[in-house]
């Protein structure tokens, strides 16, 4: 019999910020039929998780996880920096200075982690250089 726990971790740290005072955590989702695949990201914010399916792909990251952030801060009560989006009651986007802010410290941590977007704009891990 198959162990049923294999693949049900939750895969590998992307890395972890601040924002304002908030905790923020992308973790990638292992698939569980296809080794050394992602379905996924879980994305924490202040230990409240969210999956984002990595169906629209990985060059729309930087988007992903802010949307995700601004449905976050919907269900908390904090409505100063979000906005809705295409006036519908369940889509919340970050309003533009927020974005702006928000984009970049995402961006800043993903490359202290070692990640790089190439020119489609997807993430891709680059290994340091070890000095000699």
């Amino acid at each position: 019999m198959d162990n049923l726990n294999d693949n049900l971790s939750c895969g590998e740290l992307m890395c972890g910020f601040r924002y304002g005072l908030d905790k923020i955590w992308i973790y990638t989702v292992p698939d569980t039929d296809n080794i050394g695949y992602y379905t996924g990201w879980l994305f924490v914010f202040n230990h409240t998780p969210y999956f984002y399916s990595i169906a629209q792909g990985s060059e729309g990251l930087n988007t992903y996880i802010a949307n995700t952030y601004a449905e976050y801060l919907h269900s908390v009560g904090e409505k100063d920096c979000i906005k809705n989006i295409m006036d519908q009651d369940d889509c919340w986007g970050l309003d533009d200075d927020t974005s702006i802010e928000f984009d970049e410290a995402f961006t800043d941590a993903m490359i202290d982690a070692g990640y790089r977007q190439d020119k489609e704009g997807r993430w891709e891990y680059k290994r340091r250089k070890k000095r000699a």
